[in-house]
């Protein structure tokens, strides 16, 4: 089984004026270093949009 190495990726995203709004920091996987069946037998995707985080707790909230 072999290391999977990352990489951070910046981005700074802009407002429509060309101010600044947010920087934001991702860290990647270099996957492409991987072989199907040695390093990994499935794939899985551990992110969740942060609208549905707020969709799931607006129902916990109201049912609850």
């Amino acid at each position: 089984m072999n290391v999977i190495g990352s990489q951070w990726v910046y981005k700074i995203k802009l407002r429509v004026d060309g101010n600044i709004e947010r920087y934001k920091a991702l860290l990647v996987a270099r996957g492409f270093t991987q072989q199907e069946g040695i390093d990994y037998f499935e794939m899985f995707n551990p992110f969740i949009k942060q609208a549905t985080i707020i969709l799931v707790f607006f129902f916990y909230c109201g049912f609850s």
